[in-house]
């Protein structure tokens, strides 16, 4: 997110990302963009926790028309959970959050609660799945 032009919050917004639609094959690269909402009152969105991974490898998405480089885990969740037909409303700290910007982290570490509370689910990535993927999700399952 190196050259990634932030717009500033207000006092109770929070930055969504919304993922175009998978029109173009699987592999397509992510297109996205960032858009500021109410947290209270604002667009539905889905929350996301995952473990950030590696710095390296990297992979690049497009958000705003510009080309960005992230995390390849991350690259790896949004091909996954992205639509087919509309656009996914997702907060993803990593990329909602300037990371750059330590006031408005704070600020944002101070209402993730809420962030999380209001979202209309909270995602979890475990990872892509492997060949012990069922087990562990039968383990889960059973707990």
């Amino acid at each position: 997110m190196a050259d990634y032009e932030y717009s500033p919050l207000s006092n109770g917004q929070i930055r969504l990302l919304s993922i175009d639609p998978a029109l173009d094959p699987p592999d397509h690269p992510i297109s996205c963009r960032l858009v500021t909402t109410e947290l209270r009152t604002g667009l539905s969105y889905r929350a996301l926790s995952y473990v950030w991974g590696p710095p390296h490898p990297e992979a690049e998405i497009r958000l705003d028309g510009h080309p960005v480089t992230v995390r390849a885990n991350l690259a790896a969740i949004l091909q996954a959970i992205r639509s087919t037909c509309r656009a996914t409303y997702l907060w993803i700290d990593a990329i909602c959050v300037n990371q750059k910007h330590n006031e408005e982290k704070a600020e944002q570490v101070a209402v993730m609660a809420d962030i999380y509370y209001q979202a209309e689910e909270v995602l979890m990535w475990l990872g892509p799945s492997n060949e012990t993927t069922k087990a562990d999700m039968a383990m889960f399952r059973s707990v």
